[in-house]
């Protein structure tokens, strides 16, 4: 059977992203700050060193996302997508981050994933990341899709 002409070149571009993805698609789910299924910035070699130290600054600012009230949860369009719109959202809470602080680390992480994605030319799947629905679920803020939970805040 003989391989399409353009597949090696696929494989080549698909593979380092996949493998980059994995970790940080694994870290979402455990801390609730991303909303499960979707994708983070791939961390790999070409990517500037200070994306990392800027996810790992997120991160840290937004700790576990506790809450007493819905009011109190928050949603950010983190990173940027080669052909336009965010990479994920991230979920916050008002109690726990520095909102400010926190709109300034990811207004900055996506600035740069931007710069990296134009001089890179890394390429995009193209499909809108929909806005999930923040709810309030024993604590902690966390994004739905369905909408279930106590309270919800868009």
């Amino acid at each position: 059977m003989n391989t399409p002409s353009f597949l090696p070149r696929l494989l080549a571009l698909c593979l380092p992203l996949c493998t980059a993805l994995a970790p940080l698609s694994c870290a979402a789910e455990t801390d609730q700050s991303a909303v499960p299924g979707t994708r983070r910035p791939p961390m790999n070699r070409g990517v500037p060193e200070g994306m990392e130290t800027l996810r790992q600054a997120i991160a840290r600012e937004v700790a576990v996302p506790l809450a007493d009230d819905p009011s109190q949860c928050g949603l950010m369009p983190l990173g940027a997508r080669a052909c336009g719109g965010p990479q994920s959202y991230l979920v916050y809470s008002r109690k726990v981050s520095n909102e400010a602080r926190l709109r300034e680390l990811v207004e900055q992480y996506t600035r740069m994933e931007q710069e990296w994605n134009l001089k890179s030319g890394v390429r995009s799947i193209c499909m809108v990341e929909t806005m999930p629905q923040i709810v309030l679920a024993d604590g902690k803020c966390q994004a739905s899709r369905d909408g279930g939970g106590q309270g919800q805040v868009r």
